[in-house]
């Protein structure tokens, strides 16, 4: 069975960054949450086999721990 690759788009304070091919996006998130990066969100989507570096279908999006306590 192949293994499943996403695209992320990751949305800091004042950029935004682009990693085309993850294998956990969870995973990701704990990284940026370990390095206390100011980021916010991401958005993970299915990796488009037919363009390279393209995103595909939107999947879900996931928060910061730190902008989920600042939000609230």
């Amino acid at each position: 069975m192949a293994k499943k690759v996403y695209t992320c788009n990751v949305f800091f304070k004042e950029k935004s960054g682009y990693y085309n091919s993850v294998d956990n996006p969870d995973k990701l998130a704990e990284y940026l949450d370990g390095k206390n990066t100011e980021w916010k969100y991401l958005n993970v989507y299915e990796k488009d086999k037919l363009a390279a570096n393209k995103c595909g279908l939107y999947l879900r999006r996931i928060y910061s721990k730190n902008y989920n306590t600042q939000k609230k």
